[in-house]
């Protein structure tokens, strides 16, 4: 883990690790923040989202409304699992909250899919 830690140092950081408090706090002693730029951000990076998997499934030869929703469904459950399993596993981000979120996600991308498979696009 660390270049100087012997096996002993190691034995002592995980006990240390699992028997006392941990958490994680992001402080900022002064920030600056706007509801309505940060609604912008997020419009715009969903909006990124799906319009990548509108072009990824304008090339496929997907036929059927079925097999075109399911192409967004499994496109929103790999954005949903790719950061949020990763906060619960290394940050203990609560399992109730990653669900919570990954499902958000997840319903997210299943809306977008029904209107594009709906367009028919792809095929």
């Amino acid at each position: 883990m660390f270049p100087n830690m012997t096996n002993m140092d190691q034995a002592d950081y995980y006990k240390k690790i699992a028997t006392g408090p941990s958490g994680m706090l992001i402080y900022m002693p002064k920030r600056e923040f706007s509801f309505g730029n940060t609604l912008v951000v997020e419009f715009l990076t969903e909006l990124a989202e799906t319009l990548i998997v509108v072009w990824l499934l304008s090339t496929t030869s997907l036929r059927t409304f079925g097999a075109r929703l399911g192409f967004f469904a499994a496109a929103g459950l790999l954005a949903a699992i790719a950061n949020n399993v990763s906060y619960w596993n290394w940050y203990a981000f609560p399992a109730s909250y990653t669900l919570a979120v990954m499902l958000t996600v997840w319903v997210g991308f299943l809306a977008a899919g029904a209107v594009a498979a709906f367009m028919k696009i792809g095929g």
